[in-house]
């Protein structure tokens, strides 16, 4: 189990052959033995997840969770990844287990997950055991969900006076609305319909989870800005996925409740399909990102994510009015596929260069490929840059590089690979300069005047078009306006800012491109590549386009100046930057409703285990209103402010707590990447 939340289904059972009973010497298991079982099998759990160990993954899961759990351990090993979050307890609230006196058995178990600076939630966690040498596996776990994190109440269990549950036949309606076994395909429908819609089906509920996580029609509005979306859930196990087929001797327990009800576990599978828009492409790099780790990298017209969800449902007895209810999902990726997008090395547009070709070569030495690791996201991007000096001063966009806890840049006139650090760098006008460590003699690009530009000139835009490094590919065209501005946005984090005074082209500029060269026809730089506008996708996301925008190089190089002198001012940052530990969204977030106690502020999502946030005792939930004597109103504030403090500082926060409590406290900044 990767972290706690996961759930079975009855419709797999029928794809296994049953296995003969093997008798027990009395019980099998107590519900007093639950505990120790949970309690090993966490350990085995959070030492796996330490090391991304698959062996020691596998040695303690079987069924749908083991399918589910390689497939995102082999992706993540295959992107460069060394470890899976943090560890966490699982305290065990109440014991379901069925008297049984033969293998194979099973019981579950609901639980308490409280992990580091995480708020705590609850689990239904589903255990098997084949034999009696054979150890307990945990099968299936699934998070219960509702609108807080602790999730929705859930019901009784009848149980007998030894603490023993009632067990139901999946196949036997036996006083309920619907038999345990068609609950899936019942969910799978409602989910499809969702998914399309936005609305649920009459006779089935369901918790999303706080902000609407995991709600099919939200998944498929996200991708929608892609191209056109197909969503369906079935109960049918995909013959693509990675990991294989669950093993066999997988329950799928249902348990009577008190009121007459069942509480029942299931699985269903889901294909999400996205027809990238014509002219457009999505770039998958070579980590993980917004498609996952199991695609591999490269451009894409189109892809498909096969993934499993496991979840708990309510079933009301027959004669009730009340709906089946979905309390509990999780859900993991399976399997992606994807149908390549066209591409090549150059391109030439109307009223490019017909010299587009070697006007490239002889930039391109000058040329650097710049990769991230954006370690607080588990991400990498990848960008390209310029080098100003011999020494390795290099001018690329402030996207390329904000967030980034490491970077390497690969020099392509001498094809070494060099560390790099962060200068200075200036947000509004997205530029910064980094200084590459231990370089020399490097060749630099030729520098023109941006000035001298005028609409119809032929340009050739040139860089790291799909982060695959290797020789710069370039696409020609021409400039169509001058003096321009946009709204740019991060396909990755949401973020957006406005620049302005842009030269825009008709060169196709794609993801990897941002912080390479614009070159006039005589081969000198007049701009920045910053920008496209298939969404004005930044980074890794989106892919050729008809729009390309440009900073012009006199306004890049003067920024350079700025903080080469030293300069810091309102908008420029020189050197180390303050670091919270945070990751925060606005006040008013998700549908229908407030995700904060107040109406303005920022909202932590996550708070870095250990960070400068943790220690001073913030937690997710919590919202953030002032720092360091400053009101904060957003998360765009919260990096204001930080911007003008110094790592080291020991300042004052301000904060609301889930519970609208307010808090003041202080809270020493760290060191952390650009922002």
């Amino acid at each position: 189990m990767l972290t706690a939340g996961s759930g079975t289904a009855a419709g797999l059972a029928a794809s296994h052959s049953p296995r003969r009973p093997q008798a027990a010497a009395g019980p099998v298991v107590t519900p007093g033995a639950v505990g120790a079982i949970v309690a090993a099998d966490t350990a085995v759990n959070n030492r796996a997840n330490g090391s991304l160990s698959l062996s020691l993954q596998d040695s303690h899961e079987s069924c749908l969770q083991q399918v589910l759990d390689d497939a995102t351990f082999r992706g993540m090993l295959a992107a460069g990844n060394k470890t899976l979050g943090a560890s966490f307890t699982q305290v065990p609230s109440r014991a379901l287990v069925p008297r049984q006196t033969s293998y194979p058995a099973y019981f579950s178990v609901l639980v308490s997950d409280r992990g580091a600076s995480q708020p705590t939630t609850t689990s239904l966690l589903n255990y098997s055991k084949t034999s009696a040498s054979a150890r307990w596996k945990l099968s299936s776990s699934s998070e219960i969900l509702g609108p807080t994190s602790a999730g929705a109440a859930v019901p009784a269990v009848a149980a007998n006076a030894q603490g023993y549950v009632t067990s139901l036949d999946p196949a036997a309606a036996d006083g309920l609305v619907t038999a345990p076994g068609k609950v899936a395909q019942r969910v799978a429908s409602a989910f499809t319909a969702e998914a399309a819609s936005g609305k649920l089906p009459a006779g089935v509920s369901a918790q999303f989870g706080p902000r609407g996580a995991a709600d099919p029609h939200a998944i498929a509005v996200a991708y929608a800005r892609l191209g056109s979306v197909t969503t369906s859930f079935s109960t049918s196990f995909p013959p693509s996925a990675a990991a294989g087929r669950p093993s066999k001797d997988c329950p799928f327990p249902s348990y009577r409740l008190d009121n007459g009800g069942a509480l029942v576990t299931f699985a269903i599978f889901s294909q999400l399909h996205v027809s990238v828009a014509p002219g457009t492409a999505v770039v998958q790099p070579a980590s993980r990102s917004v498609l996952g780790a199991l695609l591999p990298p490269g451009m894409y017209s189109s892809f498909t994510i096969t993934s499993g969800d496991m979840g708990v449902a309510i079933v009301p007895p027959a004669g009730s009015r009340s709906p089946v209810q979905v309390i509990g999902q999780a859900t993991e990726a399976l399997s992606e596929t994807g149908a390549g997008a066209p591409s090549s090395s150059g391109s030439i547009a109307s009223g490019g260069p017909a010299n587009a070709a070697a006007i490239a070569r002889s930039v391109d030495p000058g040329i650097v490929d710049v990769n991230v690791v954006l370690g607080y996201q588990g991400a990498a991007g990848a960008g390209t840059g310029m080098v100003l000096t011999p020494s390795g001063e290099v001018l690329t966009n402030n996207h390329v590089v904000e967030g980034a806890t490491s970077i390497k840049v690969t020099d392509v006139g001498n094809g070494r690979t060099y560390g790099a650090k962060v200068v200075g760098y200036d947000r509004e006008s997205d530029a910064a300069v980094l200084q590459l460590q231990g370089a020399s003699g490097l060749r630099t690009v030729g520098l023109g005047k941006s000035s001298s530009v005028r609409v119809g000139d032929g340009v050739v835009a040139i860089g790291n078009a799909g982060g695959g490094g290797g020789t710069p590919s370039y696409a020609g065209g021409r400039v169509i306006a001058l003096r321009q501005s946009i709204t740019a946005s991060d396909a990755l984090s949401g973020a957006s800012e406005r620049l302005t005074g842009l030269i825009e082209s008709n060169a196709a500029i794609q993801s990897g491109d941002s912080g390479g060269p614009l070159v006039g026809s005589n081969g000198k730089v007049v701009g920045m590549d910053t920008a496209a506008a298939s969404g004005f996708s930044f980074g890794i996301g989106g892919g050729p386009a008809v729009q390309g925008y440009s900073i012009p190089i006199d306004t890049a190089l003067g920024i350079a100046r700025l903080i080469e002198a030293g300069d810091a001012s309102s908008t420029i940052h020189i050197g180390a930057t303050a670091f919270l530990g945070v990751t925060a969204v606005g006040a008013f977030v998700g549908a229908g409703g407030t995700g904060a106690p107040v109406s303005s502020g920022a909202l932590l999502q996550a708070v870095l285990a250990g960070g400068p946030a943790a220690r001073a005792g913030l937690v997710p939930g919590d919202t953030i209103t002032s720092l360091a004597g400053h009101a904060v109103a957003s998360p765009s504030a919260l990096t204001a402010v930080l911007l003008g403090e110094k790592p080291g500082a020991a300042v004052a926060v301000g904060y609301v707590d889930a519970a609208g409590a307010r808090h003041t406290g202080t809270v020493q900044l760290g060191s952390g990447p650009a922002q």
